[in-house]
């Protein structure tokens, strides 16, 4: 580039410079104006907040006026119990207030708050001097350090015109008032008591605590203060008393920390423009000249080959002059910085290789959460579902919970984890191990993202704790089936005394019958005994036999609104199973179909149960099907994997959380296995698959 233009665009950079100054100047006084505009718009605010305040006590006015004048107020004042039921279903006309209602004689009849906050002013004596005459109080009061609203409004019988007593409704003005201020005006609000404390504030600090400024000061034509470190204008008034005394002032504030960095920046700007440009003007008078074009341009052009990255190139000059050091410097500077290029490649390809080897996904991301790089490990763990350029929050479905973290990180400066957290990506559910930490790159701040599929990790933590339950259930079940079976054996001993007594055919029958039950019930417990001990018999049994017994019994105790429909094969098949064990499992699944009616509410239930074989062709095998369905409550799909855990129930203290969990287990321990579908509200389905005999396979042949 020619030094003519050179010098001409030196020029113009001092031109510019000079420019910058007068838009410093400005700015600054453009930012003056904007303040006085503030000032203006803070003072509409303040009369709007002023009107708002009045306007709320007589919204106060209307309600305490249409409580009075209700029938079954004027009707009840003798029955202050009726009057405190009938205000709790009235008290959404005056939320957060007080109501107290007085006798025309002045004595109090009761008092009802919707809220703990009280506000209390002792009408009592006033009333009392005033003996039934038609009063009415409206405004501000003060008393104890607190402001509050009040309307005293007389009850008048509405057939004799004759004043019954007074009604009065109140509430304070605190924090919640500032907010409703707040809400309408759209300004900070500060309310004090005539003694300066603090009532009411809108202002929350980073601490959760309502903040009131300090130290106001006089600042042109408003006051400012400073709320942790926040420069606010201030503008205030005085609130008047029903007695026209000042008892409070009301506040409102507005954040100008915005203003006033850019007039601070504004007269920076300007300083250092001027300083620039004093600088620039000293420096061209003084270096240029003919003397020194060819040198200067053989040294921009040695500076452009090496910003290019030709760091080969050499200049040459030959001079003896500073020039000609001033060449052999550049050199043999870039000679130096090849050497530290060469070295810092090697290195970064060094971290390369180990950042892309860490089997952790590492992302790098900027504040707003897109993805700036990603090493090997991360594009495995998230595929084609996240690139470099892509939003992490938009991209990775369940990574938007982890915003409040990013920001932690960065206003905290430190590293927030997250342990368990959710994803879907491509379509499955990933559990993650995340660790966010904040770093600067390139003088700008970024997040590291740390991400570890932990999926088969947390799969395994819910296989040792489903383990654990195990072992637990093994532990109680030996225990209450030793008991069972104790408290077992003594019925069974009192019921063969009774039937050599009974000389009743038919009572014989029945006690022959609970006896049967019972020597079934002493199976099961041996079961459970053998079950905790792992322990497994079967025998070859006729299917038909297990139901029969089994519905007989069931059908004892079913209501007669629920239907019991059976279908079964005529001679029956035959499977290898415990007897005892199968009719159990039977047993639950009805008796749980029962009560799935029950908790419905239908007047008509049914439930059915059907036995059929089936051919797998896949394993060439025969399997005996039983469904058991019923039109009752249903299960809700969050609970559908959950029926079969231990201890799990919906039936609050009256279920134990065992039956379905054992039915599944003594099924699986004969080779079967269970499912269950449900619509909610309309009906459960259980099946189960057990393997046919081979015996029962040979007559079938």
């Amino acid at each position: 580039m020619k030094i003519k233009l050179k010098l001409i665009l030196y020029s113009l950079a001092t031109v510019f410079l000079s420019l910058s100054l007068i838009t410093g100047l400005f700015i600054f006084k453009y930012t003056n104006i904007v303040f006085n505009a503030e000032i203006k718009n803070l003072n509409v605010s303040l009369k709007r907040a002023e009107s708002f305040l009045y306007d709320y006590l007589s919204q106060l006015n209307k309600a305490a006026t249409f409580l009075s004048g209700l029938k079954e107020i004027t009707d009840n004042m003798e029955k202050p119990l009726i009057l405190n039921i009938y205000l709790q279903q009235k008290d959404i006309l005056f939320p957060s207030s007080g109501v107290e209602m007085f006798k025309s004689n002045g004595e109090k009849i009761l008092t009802y708050l919707t809220s703990d906050r009280k506000c209390q002013l002792d009408i009592s004596s006033m009333l009392k001097k005033v003996k039934g005459k038609l009063v009415r109080l409206s405004g501000l009061y003060s008393q104890d350090g607190k402001l509050c609203f009040l309307s005293v409004t007389p009850i008048v019988d509405p057939d004799t015109l004759m004043v019954k007593g007074y009604l009065s409704l109140n509430k304070p003005i605190d924090s919640g008032f500032a907010d409703y201020l707040k809400e309408k005006v759209r300004e900070e609000v500060f309310i004090l008591n005539k003694d300066g404390k603090l009532l009411g504030s809108t202002y929350i600090s980073q601490e959760g605590e309502r903040v009131f400024p300090e130290n106001i000061k006089k600042w042109g034509k408003a006051y400012r203060v400073e709320i942790e470190g926040k420069p606010f204008l201030i503008e205030g008034v005085n609130i008047r008393c029903y007695n026209r005394e000042i008892c409070g002032k009301l506040l409102l504030g507005r954040d100008e920390s915005g203003l006033t960095t850019i007039r601070k920046n504004s007269l920076i700007y300007a300083g250092v423009t001027f300083v620039l440009t004093l600088i620039f003007t000293f420096i061209l008078t003084l270096i240029f000249g003919k003397h020194f074009i060819n040198p200067i341009e053989a040294l921009s052009h040695a500076g452009e080959e090496w910003a290019k990255g030709n760091l080969n190139y050499r200049l040459s000059l030959e001079r003896r002059d500073e020039f000609g050091k001033l060449a052999e410097t550049f050199n043999s500077m870039a000679i130096q910085l090849k050497e530290k290029r060469d070295q810092l490649e090697k290195t970064k390809a060094f971290y390369q290789t180990i950042i892309n080897g860490s089997p952790t996904g590492i992302l790098v991301c900027d504040p707003s959460g897109k993805v700036q790089d990603m090493n090997s490990s991360a594009r495995k763990t998230f595929g084609e579902s996240l690139k470099e350029g892509n939003n992490l929050f938009l991209s990775i479905k369940g990574f938007e919970k982890v915003k409040e973290k990013f920001t932690s990180a960065l206003l905290e400066n430190r590293a927030q984890d997250i342990y368990g957290l959710e994803v879907e990506v491509n379509g499955k559910t990933l559990i993650l191990k995340v660790l966010i930490y904040p770093v600067e790159r390139e003088g700008k701040p970024v997040l590291i993202v740390q991400v570890e599929d932990i999926t088969r990790k947390k799969e395994m933590e819910e296989e040792l704790l489903h383990l654990r339950k195990l072992a637990m259930v093994g532990t109680r079940l030996t225990s209450y089936a030793h008991d069972v079976n104790n408290y077992l054996t003594t019925i069974l001993g009192h019921l063969e005394i009774l039937d050599l007594r009974l000389n009743d055919y038919y009572l014989k029958e029945e006690v022959y019958q609970i006896k049967n039950a019972t020597r079934n019930a002493a199976k099961l417990s041996r079961s459970l005994l053998d079950f905790s001990r792992e322990k497994t018999r079967v025998e070859v049994i006729n299917l038909n036999d297990v139901i029969d017994s089994t519905v007989n019994f069931v059908k004892k105790i079913f209501p007669e609104t629920i239907k019991l429909k059976v279908e079964k094969t005529e001679q029956g098949l035959k499977i290898m199973a415990d007897p005892s064990k199968l009719s159990v499992s039977l047993y639950n699944l009805l008796i749980n179909a029962m009560d799935a009616i029950l908790m419905s509410g239908k007047k008509n239930g049914t439930i059915f149960l059907g036995v059929t074989s089936e051919y797998d062709p896949g394993s060439g095998k025969h399997f005996v099907k039983i469904v058991v369905e019923d039109n009752g409550i249903g299960i809700e799909k969050k609970n559908m994997d959950r029926i079969f855990e231990p201890y799990f129930t919906t039936k609050g203290s009256e279920g134990t959380g065992l039956g379905l969990y054992m039915v599944k287990s003594t099924l699986e321990e004969i080779g079967g296995k269970i499912s269950v579908e449900s619509q909610p509200g309309q009906w459960t389905r259980f099946t189960i698959y057990l393997p046919i005999s081979s015996s029962n396979q040979m007559e079938g042949k």
